[in-house]
């Protein structure tokens, strides 16, 4: 698994995670922090034979567990390296931007 280092602004840390499985593409989109509770979203953009797919999913998340890995979203995509971007981007309650991570 590969994790591309967060830009942040505050004490969370965000991080997107990739791997290949199975001809995929696996991108998760992480955060830690201590009493993290705000909105997330996770955009991927893929480029194939035909064409260009976006892909963004989003939401609300709340205190996760310790135990827990920090996993907002999960997508999956059919592209050889080099052929996608991806971009996290989290919010605070409040709607303040606390942290950023995106590849390339």
């Amino acid at each position: 698994m590969h994790a591309l280092p967060n830009t942040a602004i505050s004490p969370y840390q965000c991080a997107i995670e990739f791997q290949d499985v199975a001809g995929l593409t696996m991108l998760k989109a992480v955060v830690h922090g201590h009493a993290i509770k705000g909105t997330y979203q996770f955009e991927v953009m893929s480029n194939s034979a035909n064409g260009i797919t976006s892909n963004t999913q989003a939401g609300a998340f709340s205190d996760a567990p310790k135990s827990d890995d920090g996993s907002l979203s999960t997508i999956a995509i059919n592209a050889s390296p080099n052929s996608w971007s991806a971009q996290l981007k989290v919010f605070s309650s409040d709607g303040t931007l606390v942290c950023t991570s995106s590849l390339p």
